[in-house]
């Protein structure tokens, strides 16, 4: 049987999670084709992700449009982005008249699709079109807060676009909410939700799953010492809040490194800050780190490097929580800030199914660097129930 499963992604920190589960099964399902659509974000360009786009048999490419931000109304209406939505439009819409997708076929998204509409007409053009196929969002597991669209903007919206020949397609809001640990199908578009998590549960409205870890696909540079890896962040924080200003946050950070680079004095390991992708500029006194250039994310070096990371420390970055399903030991720092509430819930929400340590003080800071955290493996256990799982759906498909 001729079956495809299409990876659909928008964004470089997705690309490490879908090395992941494309190696997995490389290695069990070697039969299945497997094809990448990769959606033309402009993100895409601060990283060289070719390491993570290359072993697809297909590599398919279309135009990121997102949706109107109505957060921000000067920009969503000013009419040189009205314009070039037009044409980022236009050529999308083009685009997908030009794909037919195989069937049997699953497909697995990452990209938020209240944000992308290319997703949205992706997933329309999917329902419309083929029949022996199921559709999965697959990722990390979070909170995911709808955001409610104004009506009258949505009309004006849908008006002008059409009088300039790139109409608004009007497609229901998809994801999925996380409330309490419970998970609510949201969208008529999903057939379910395949989520990474280290904590296991028996519902059965959604498929659960540790990270697909395949050592060996991925291989490190050769005769690299272990090392600790601090991932920066940009100083966005300071800017919305009155709580915690730019000085303020600096002065932790140093702090914070100055702690860490005393810690780790006596180890053998060598340490290197991870500048942020929009990281213009490095405003911190970095003390024994060494900064680290190279064109990957942190999820990407957590791929590779996963067995040298003997720790990976952020101020409360997603990618912590990738590293600690990773199985790197992983710490967000956000407690040792003045944060204030909204961050603080937001970062709780945020590492809620990740295994990542949280200091309150500069103390348990210093005694990180004598923890040890096991690394992860995917056991045979592991490798059985993800298998049944392709199996069921591919059978289901079928």
């Amino acid at each position: 049987m001729d079956f495809t499963t299409y990876f659909v992604c928008g964004h470089f920190t997705h690309l490490a999670l879908f090395k992941g589960m494309s190696n997995f099964l490389r290695l069990y399902f070697p039969h299945l084709n497997q094809k990448l659509i990769l959606l033309d974000n402009p993100h895409l360009n601060l990283v060289d992700h070719s390491e993570f786009t290359s072993g697809y048999d297909e590599v398919l490419e279309l135009k990121y449009c997102e949706t109107a931000e109505t957060s921000n109304w000067a920009n969503t209406l000013a009419i040189k982005n009205v314009r070039k939505r037009v044409e980022d439009v236009s050529k999308l819409l083009d685009q997908l008249s030009e794909i037919k997708f195989n069937e049997p076929s699953m497909f697995l998204f990452t990209d938020l699709t209240d944000t992308s509409l290319s997703s949205r007409l992706l997933l329309k053009k999917i329902r419309s079109e083929n029949k022996r196929v199921q559709i999965f969002r697959a990722g990390i597991a979070r909170d995911f807060h709808k955001k409610h669209t104004s009506w009258g903007l949505m009309w004006f919206l849908t008006n002008i676009y059409a009088l300039l020949g790139a109409p608004m397609v009007k497609v229901n809001m998809d994801g999925y909410i996380i409330s309490n640990r419970k998970f609510y199908r949201e969208s008529k578009y999903f057939d379910g939700f395949i989520v990474y998590s280290n904590e296991w549960s028996m519902r059965k409205d959604f498929i659960q799953i540790k990270y697909p870890i395949m050592d060996g696909f991925i291989k490190p540079i050769k005769n690299k010492k272990p090392y600790i890896l601090f991932i920066g962040h940009s100083l966005g924080p300071t800017s919305q809040f009155e709580e915690i200003t730019e000085e303020s946050y600096i002065e932790t950070t140093n702090q914070i490194l100055s702690v860490l680079s005393d810690s780790y004095l006596n180890q053998d390991v060598d340490l290197y800050y991870k500048p942020h992708p929009r990281e213009e500029k490095i405003h911190f006194e970095l003390s024994r780190f060494e900064i680290l250039n190279e064109p990957m994310t942190s999820e990407m070096l957590f791929a590779r490097d996963r067995s040298l990371i003997k720790a990976a420390y952020s101020v409360a970055s997603t990618s912590s929580a990738t590293a600690g399903l990773m199985g790197v030991n992983s710490y967000a720092l956000y407690k040792l800030y003045n944060y204030p509430d909204v961050l603080i819930k937001r970062a709780q929400r945020r590492y809620q199914f990740a295994k990542v340590k949280k200091p309150v003080n500069m103390q348990e800071l210093r005694n990180s660097s004598n923890e040890v955290g096991p690394l992860n493996k995917y056991d045979e256990s592991d490798v059985d129930h993800l298998k049944a799982i392709i199996e069921k759906i591919i059978a289901d498909v079928a």
